[in-house]
C-alpha cells in the first residue's frame, strides 16, 4: 500500500511539461506576432481578417507568413514559419477585415498575416 514512488514521477513529468510550455512560448516571442489570416486570394488582391485587438488602417504594411511541418530525423515533426511575402492594406471592410494589395511574394488562402 506504500506508493511514495509515484508522486516523484508525476512531479517530474509535470515539471518537464511546464518546461516545454515555457520554452515554446519563449521561442514564439522572437517571431513576428501573428495578427490575422488571409481568407481569399484573387490575382493580386487579398481579403484579410484580423484578430481582436488589432485595428488595421489603410496604408499599413503586413508580412505574409506560412507555417509548414517538417520531419526531423527519428520522425519528430516541428513547425517552421516562413515569411512568403508582403502586402499593403488598401481598403477596410467592416471592423476587422480589409482588402490588401500583394506587394511581393505569393499568398494562399489561410496563410497568416503579421503586422509590421
Amino acid at each position: 500500500m506504500d506508493t511514495p514512488t509515484r508522486f516523484p514521477r508525476r512531479g517530474a513529468a509535470l515539471m518537464a511539461g511546464f518546461g516545454l510550455v515555457f520554452c515554446a512560448s519563449a521561442a514564439q516571442s522572437t517571431e513576428a506576432a501573428i495578427s490575422g489570416r488571409i481568407h481569399r486570394v484573387k490575382a493580386n488582391t487579398l481579403d484579410l481578417c484580423f484578430d481582436r485587438g488589432h485595428n488595421p488602417a489603410v496604408g499599413d504594411h503586413v508580412q505574409l507568413i506560412r507555417h509548414a511541418f517538417t520531419s526531423q530525423p527519428k520522425s519528430v515533426q516541428t513547425m517552421k514559419s516562413t515569411t512568403i511575402g508582403a502586402a499593403e492594406i488598401v481598403a477596410l471592410e467592416g471592423g476587422r477585415c480589409a482588402s490588401a494589395r500583394l506587394l511581393e511574394g505569393s499568398a494562399r488562402a489561410l496563410d497568416w498575416v503579421a503586422a509590421q
